[in-house]
This record gives structure tokens, C-alpha cells and sequence, in this order.
């Protein structure tokens, strides 16, 4: 489960270990001993194994932005289940989906308020969440697409008249099928649609969310992407 709140990514781990350790900052094992929340917390950071009240408590704590300067945290739990139904509650959540879409080694994005996204947005009821992904993307770009393989989930905070909304997001690959009348749909406040790749695209990607990027790397940690750029 990969939540974007505010500038931090928190990720709830079901692995009972983690690799190259000296990329964070500090690591924390509550089956060692316990820990209360403390007045700062920074960069990037692991919690093993820590109760359920005290993820529940960290998670209001970053929504309150407690930590402005925390930026990664993988939190690892052999009770993942009930740790994800536990942040879950504490928001009124939201079912949406979007696509990747790519032609040869050109990416589409959109760009909306002040920033390059990729197209997305809400479920509309009884339709499936692949049939979402495509209309979505189909109605922001006006373009003609064909899904290709899932990605990866996002959930992504954000206040909305009163309520603190937590929005899954399942983002699949795309196939550009007919881009010929590409336009972007206003409405929505998107104000370009373009095709970007090279440095084109590397620019763009430093002007964006790192939900947004999460997704593009899922896409690039793909087998038979990694075979295509080696």
C-alpha cells in the first residue's frame, strides 16, 4: 500500500526485512522496543513492526503536517491486513483509475494547475475499474487507447469540504491507438496534452507529484522494460 500525503510517501511493507538499509535515515524496531511519536522526524525512515495505534496516530500526525520534512517511510508489519483496514478509516475513501499511455518511446501527459500529470479519475458506478482507467483517459486526452497491463496502486490524500478524502487510484499501460484529435478537456481544468519523451520528458518529470513518478517507475521497473534499456 503506497500513500502520498502532503510530501511523503509511506509504504506498508508485508516483508519482514529490508534491503540496503543505509538508504534511510533511521530505523525503528518496535519488536525490540517501544516508541512514542517524536517532535521531529526526517527524510527517509523504516518502522518495524509497530502497533497499530501508533501507525494510526503517525498517519494523522503527517496528514496535521507534523513532519514537513519527512519524506520516505516503509512501514513493515506481519499484520498487514488489519493495518491497511486501520489507515483506511481514517478517511473517507475514493475509488479512481488512469492510464500510461505510450507510442514507441513517447509518454502522454497532461499538464493541470501548474503541473504535469498523467490522466486520471473517479469510478462511475457499476462500471469496472479497467473500463474507468481507459474512459478517463480517453475523455481528458481525447484520444483512442487499448489497456495493456496494470502497474500499480496509489492512494493519495487530500482535503475536500471538511472531509479528509484518501483516493485509490489503480493506473494501468496504455497503447496510443489513435492520437489524431488529441485536445485537452478544459473542463477539467487541463490545460495541454503532449507527447514528451528524452529530456522533454525528464524536464517535465521534475515538475510533478510523486504519485506521478512512483507510477512512471513501475512502468520503467516493468521485466521487458528493463530488458529495452539495457
Amino acid at each position: 500500500m503506497d500513500i502520498f500525503i502532503h510530501q511523503a510517501h509511506i509504504s506498508l511493507h508485508k516483508n519482514n526485512e529490508i534491503s540496503k538499509s543505509e538508504l534511510y535515515d533511521n530505523i525503528w524496531d518496535f519488536s525490540q522496543s517501544s516508541h512514542s511519536l517524536p517532535d521531529v522526524l526526517e527524510g527517509n525512515i523504516v518502522l518495524h513492526s509497530p502497533p497499530i495505534e501508533f501507525i494510526t496516530q503517525f498517519i494523522q500526525a503527517i496528514v496535521t503536517e507534523k513532519y514537513p520534512q519527512l519524506k520516505y517511510c516503509i512501514i513493515i508489519t506481519t499484520h498487514y491486513k488489519e493495518n491497511k483496514k486501520a489507515i483506511k478509516q481514517l478517511f473517507h475513501t475514493l475509488k479512481a483509475a488512469g492510464g500510461l499511455v505510450t507510442q514507441q518511446d513517447k509518454y502522454l501527459l497532461i499538464y493541470r494547475l501548474g503541473k504535469w500529470d498523467l490522466p486520471k479519475g473517479k469510478a462511475e458506478k457499476g462500471e469496472t475499474i479497467e473500463t474507468t482507467a481507459i474512459r478517463e483517459v480517453e475523455e481528458e486526452c481525447n484520444v483512442t487507447v487499448e489497456l495493456q497491463d496494470f502497474l500499480c496502486t496509489t492512494w493519495h490524500y487530500y482535503p475536500q469540504r471538511g472531509k479528509a478524502i484518501l483516493k485509490r487510484t489503480d493506473w494501468y499501460a496504455m497503447k496510443c491507438i489513435d492520437d489524431s484529435k488529441a485536445t485537452p478537456q478544459v473542463e477539467e481544468d487541463i490545460e495541454r496534452v503532449e507527447w514528451l519523451q528524452g529530456d522533454q520528458l525528464k524536464d517535465a518529470l521534475t515538475n510533478t507529484y510523486d504519485s506521478i513518478l512512483f507510477v512512471f517507475q513501475s512502468f520503467w521497473n516493468k521485466p521487458e522494460q528493463k530488458s529495452l534499456n539495457m
